[in-house]
């Protein structure tokens, strides 16, 4: 019987699973690539070294956020909807680039009077902007067109062969700390590889062109954007404000490095989510298949459990082959973070792919305001009162993850019931 679900599944949905392959290509490209570099450079870095590239990556995260700005989602919904229609997708090209523009010209600026007022950018400043440069050129990169056309394929390719570049170019480059400054440069380059190879196939195979429009489009196209960005944003930005309030704070920068060497590892599992969650958003959008859903949650969700309990078991192995002995203060913060894996996969399950496509983005972003409200203010309370330890921010981050969860959950049912 699993077998006959299989191959039905299959046959209905063959762009669905070929489109999840790609993107697992190019989810192994951004998150599992730096994940295999990490033994490397938390070893010729040292904890201090690679502490400041955890707190650079995280302060860059705030600023890639918010130049992207929800258009995986909402740009995404839009070329989704007029994939045939070369028109419309160039303008929604140009729209969508000249409001990244705007924004990365005032992340520029607050980045500028942020440095002085935290002393690992202010100590670090030409490595600051070095960083800042790779957020400058992924600007070009027009992911939601490939995602809204279901083509994946055309553009994996290209941003896997960039970022093995990049991968190649680091362990070629970087043999200590003072090579630290070779590491957003070589990453810049990857990313500028990516953009160039996939503007060449956007302008030769898909005959798109680059149309500016008046002004006011672009505010439309940032206002239609804004409830995917605040959902995005406080979703994403529970893991980097943690390191973000870290620079204020006595934490050392050895102590960030085990909170980054931890983290990296949650994050480049759950990763694995998103090509999921990507692939079914523009399926969910064109099919209103909720079916689909139910079954994914059956069949993933089993595989999650085991692979935390295992995950859980081997975790002092686990940190010590991917950062070294060095490290080992990283293992207890990791295994606290591991019910961060349970809930996450849900909770984005939940939220545009099936909230999205009900009309209910509001009820979405909502309860990430909410967790991220829960979150924010279990920070203060742990910093007013003298508890801002790894311990305890690894604890708080599960909880508001298994918050965000709930609430998602809650706001499905009552649409399913309301509906019916």
């Amino acid at each position: 019987m699993l077998v006959k679900w299989s191959r039905d599944i299959s046959v209905k949905n063959k762009t669905l699973y070929k489109n999840t392959f790609m993107l697992y290509l190019m989810t192994a490209a951004k998150y599992i690539l730096p994940l295999v570099t990490l033994p490397y450079l938390t070893r010729v870095l040292e904890p201090d070294g690679y502490g400041i590239i955890t707190y650079m990556t995280a302060m860059m995260t705030y600023f890639q956020l918010f130049v992207d700005f929800g258009f995986n989602y909402s740009a995404t919904k839009v070329a989704s909807e007029n994939r045939d229609n070369r028109t419309k997708l160039s303008l929604l090209l140009g729209d969508v680039i000249a409001a990244k523009i705007v924004l990365v010209i005032i992340s520029a600026v607050f980045l500028f009077i942020l440095i002085p007022y935290i002393a690992i950018l202010k100590e670090n400043i030409l490595l600051t902007y070095l960083y800042f440069s790779s957020v400058l050129i992924s600007i070009f990169l027009p992911d939601y067109i490939y995602r809204g056309i279901e083509k994946m394929e055309i553009i994996t390719v290209r941003y896997v062969i960039a970022k093995l570049i990049s991968a190649v170019l680091i362990l070629v480059f970087v043999k200590d700390k003072s090579d630290l400054l070779w590491i957003p440069v070589l990453y810049t380059i990857g990313t500028g590889v990516a953009v160039a190879f996939s503007w060449y196939h956007v302008l030769k195979k898909l005959n798109l062109k680059l149309c500016w429009l008046k002004l006011h489009n672009v505010w439309s196209t940032l206002k239609d954007s804004g409830v995917y960005f605040v959902a995005v944003f406080a979703t994403t930005a529970f893991s980097a404000t943690n390191i973000i309030l870290m620079g204020f704070s006595s934490i050392t920068t050895q102590e960030i490095a085990y909170w980054g060497v931890a983290y990296q590892v949650i994050t480049a599992i759950q990763a694995l989510y998103d090509p999921i969650i990507s692939s079914v958003y523009p399926h969910m959008v064109a099919k209103r298949d909720y079916g689909l859903i139910k079954k994914i949650l059956m069949f993933i969700m089993p595989v999650i459990i085991m692979g935390i309990a295992v995950s859980y078991w081997l975790a002092d192995l686990a940190i010590y082959i991917v950062a070294g002995s060095g490290y080992s203060a990283a293992a207890p913060i990791f295994c606290l973070l591991l019910p961060v894996l349970f809930f996450s996969f849900p909770a984005q399950l939940l939220g545009f792919p099936v909230l999205g496509t009900m009309g209910k983005e509001k009820l979405a972003t909502r309860a990430t305001i909410i967790s991220a409200t829960f979150h924010g203010t279990g920070l203060v309370a742990l910093f007013i009162s003298g508890s801002f330890t790894l311990i305890n921010i690894a604890i708080l981050r599960s909880c508001t993850e298994a918050a965000l969860c709930l609430f998602r959950v809650i706001f499905v049912i009552a649409m399913r019931y309301m509906k019916h």
